[in-house]
């Protein structure tokens, strides 16, 4: 017969509310910052387009949306290793990425797609 072994209290489990994290608020913050310098640009005439624009076709926008991806990937390789320090051209360049995703985001829904029946 096998020796019961007695039951470990378990620790109730701890969440952290990150909703209203300040260092999420001063990411956020900071996406919206580009988008507005994003937008800025193209009434400059830098680009003709952001990915906001719902005329401008998904195949369009991807590129856009690599083109920084590989921005931030080419930050990661030069900080090799980083410190935090270091790492502040990557975090500028994820801010950029996240931008443009969420401009990509806007003009999806600003085509208010109505499901076909």
């Amino acid at each position: 017969m096998a020796e019961k072994r007695p039951q470990q209290e378990k620790e109730p489990r701890q969440f952290v509310d990150l909703r209203f994290s300040y260092d999420r608020g001063v990411v956020l913050h900071d996406i919206s910052r580009e988008r507005d310098r994003q937008e800025r640009l193209r009434e400059a005439g830098k680009f003709p387009a952001t990915c906001a624009d719902p005329t401008r076709s998904d195949a369009e926008k991807l590129p856009v949306l690599i083109e920084e991806v590989g921005e931030a990937a080419r930050a990661m390789c030069e900080a090799g290793g980083a410190t935090d320090v270091q790492s502040a051209g990557l975090r500028d360049e994820l801010v950029q990425v996240a931008a443009v995703a969420v401009a990509w985001i806007e003009a999806i829904d600003a085509r208010k797609v109505v499901p076909r029946g």
